[in-house]
């Protein structure tokens, strides 16, 4: 048996109160890709071909990079990330590893939570008080002798052993997949110079209505997620931070939350944060706003809502956007002016 080795590990609350009041960037994350690329250039790696373009596993550092753009620390379940994405287990599982190599992203686990990723940002401006305040650890050299499966008196307290034979659970899963399929899936084919593009654009031209309704499953999933962790504040903002892209949807979300509204929308506030989609802008958060108003007033006075509080939102946000392009279009068209067409006095030339 290969000896334990050991695995740096925080506590969800100390995690979640530094969390908290973090304003994610999209900006910010691609300053963070930039410096990943560099940094693997420069260790004499391709970047592409860990992270090679239009894949999932890029999709899942994107994501990831996305929710270290705030305070430079966060948590997430490797399925939470499977689901966002749309990928396998396996696929993330790929991607960060890559990533923990690159040397510039601590990967942690969470002490009292299944199967949880924390990851924390090196290059980090607050990387030092994150290890102190979450991680309680002050000697960063107790990090690097973690990493490098060093043991001994530099190994801090934090930490978990686990036993090599034993991998973490999403490697598990990931062999079980890949022991059950007689194919790779569909966004780990040609990752590796295979040269299969024509191959892989006819697979999804087949499948296209099957990915459609594959969607569709992960957006019911995902509401579900929100919808089971309402009573559940903590929950709900680890949730909403995992989902949401914009910083309008988290203004929508508070402004549901701590409003005066009808208990009703404030249940659905996170589902409906996240119904008007990552491209929000600040006209569509008015809009947004606008139909929660005529919903509000409708459950105020006495009115049943027979659908659910998000589907009836959608039909009137829609409704509302709908007739704004309409009214936008009619100002938009320039009448021409009535030709008036100038009289002249007639001359006649030929018998002058």
């Amino acid at each position: 048996m290969k000896s334990a080795s050991a695995i740096i590990t925080a506590y969800n609350y100390d995690i979640q109160k530094y969390m908290e009041g973090q304003r994610l960037s999209t900006k910010v994350k691609k300053s963070l890709l930039d410096q990943l690329e560099k940094a693997i250039t420069e260790a004499g790696e391709s970047f592409y071909k860990l992270f090679p373009r239009n894949t999932k596993r890029t999709e899942v550092l994107d994501s990831i990079m996305y929710l270290l753009s705030g305070n430079g620390i966060c948590k997430i379940e490797s399925k939470t990330l499977a689901n966002k994405v749309g990928c396998s287990v396996r696929t993330v599982y790929t991607a960060v590893r890559h990533l923990k190599e690159s040397g510039l992203v601590l990967v942690a686990g969470l002490a009292d939570g299944q199967n949880k990723y924390v990851f924390v940002l090196k290059s980090h401006a607050n990387f030092k008080q994150i290890m102190h305040e979450v991680f309680f650890i002050d000697d960063l050299s107790e990090i690097e002798a973690v990493e490098n499966g060093k043991s001994g008196e530099n190994v801090p307290a934090a930490v978990s052993s686990i036993d090599q034979n034993a991998e973490p659970i999403a490697e598990q899963v990931a062999g079980h997949i890949a022991g059950l399929e007689n194919a790779e899936s569909a966004d780990t084919i040609g990752v590796e110079g295979e040269d299969s593009s024509s191959n892989l654009n006819n697979f999804f031209n087949s499948f296209s209505s099957l990915k459609q309704e594959e969607n569709n499953y992960i957006k019911q999933a995902i509401e579900k997620e929100l919808a089971e962790a309402v009573k559940d504040q903590q929950k709900e903002l680890e949730q909403i931070n995992t989902y949401y892209t914009n910083d309008l949807q988290f203004k929508l979300y508070n402004d549901l939350k701590y409003g005066q509204y009808h208990q009703q929308l404030k249940d659905s506030a996170s589902i409906i944060g996240l119904r008007v989609g990552s491209t929000v802008r600040p006209k569509h958060h008015i809009q947004a706003l606008q139909a929660v108003i005529k919903i509000n007033k409708f459950l105020v006075a006495g009115g049943v809502v027979r659908e659910s509080i998000p589907a009836l939102f959608t039909r009137i946000y829609q409704d509302i956007r709908r007739v704004c392009e309409v009214k936008k279009l009619k100002k938009s068209r320039v009448t021409e002016p009535e030709r008036t067409d100038r009289k002249l006095p007639f001359y006649d030339w030929l018998n002058e």
